[in-house]
């Protein structure tokens, strides 16, 4: 049977590096960040690496963003428009034009 948490079971959880945890968490608000990514314009695949950045940086630096005030989908949204622009720097649409170097 799966684990359900409430939001500070969650948030707890998570403190202690629980695994069980982070994968709620990722199933839980993964299908609602990826589809805020879709409407803000991302193409599928930018949509996906930016997700896969923002869950290993929620993962990696837990105890220092829960300090913030805000409940976790806020929280993610914030570290999503973070990642957002380190996304398209490092992986340029795939329908952009190659521009030379002047």
């Amino acid at each position: 049977m799966k684990t359900v948490y409430s939001e500070s079971e969650l948030v707890a959880a998570l403190k202690t590096g629980s695994p069980l945890a982070f994968e709620f968490l990722y199933d839980t608000y993964s299908p609602a960040l990826y589809g805020y990514l879709l409407q803000m314009g991302e193409d599928k695949l930018a949509a996906e690496k930016i997700l896969i950045r923002t869950f290993i940086r929620m993962k990696s630096h837990f105890k220092e963003l829960t300090n913030l005030n805000g409940r976790l989908f806020t929280i993610m949204v914030q570290l999503l428009h973070k990642e957002v622009p380190k996304a398209v720097s490092l992986y340029p649409p795939r329908n952009a034009a190659i521009l030379p170097a002047v």
